[in-house]
């Protein structure tokens, strides 16, 4: 491929990952908010057990994946501006959320099991 027809398409596809990726965080936090106040408002409802133990699952994974997507959106801006230093620093983020996302998740499946039982 010549540069001049790299020139061509770099543009439209770097703006349309963008536009992915904003798309995609938009939708995360969304789902975050959401999150945050159906648990918030759970907590004043009378719940069956089974509805209970999916809050609690979900309240342990939406989290989880929207660090992952910041993450991601982190790897991919430092890929695209060649800066190492991000790339270390998400890197190191990423080491982080995926050490502790396991536990909360295993954590939240245990008491909605303690739940249903």
């Amino acid at each position: 491929m010549k540069p001049a027809s790299l020139l061509r398409w770099y543009p439209r596809a770097y703006w349309g990952g963008v536009v992915v990726t904003a798309l995609a965080m938009t939708v995360a936090i969304g789902l975050w908010a959401i999150a945050a106040t159906a648990t918030a408002t759970a907590r004043h409802l009378t719940l069956t057990p089974r509805v209970r133990a999916a809050q609690l699952g979900l309240g342990a994974v939406i989290p989880a994946a929207v660090t992952a997507m910041v993450v991601t959106l982190a790897l991919w801006w430092s890929a695209t501006q060649a800066s190492v230093t991000l790339l270390v620093l998400a890197g190191a983020n990423l080491t982080a959320a995926s050490v502790g996302a396991p536990v909360r998740i295993r954590r939240a499946v245990r008491r909605g099991r303690r739940l249903r039982s």
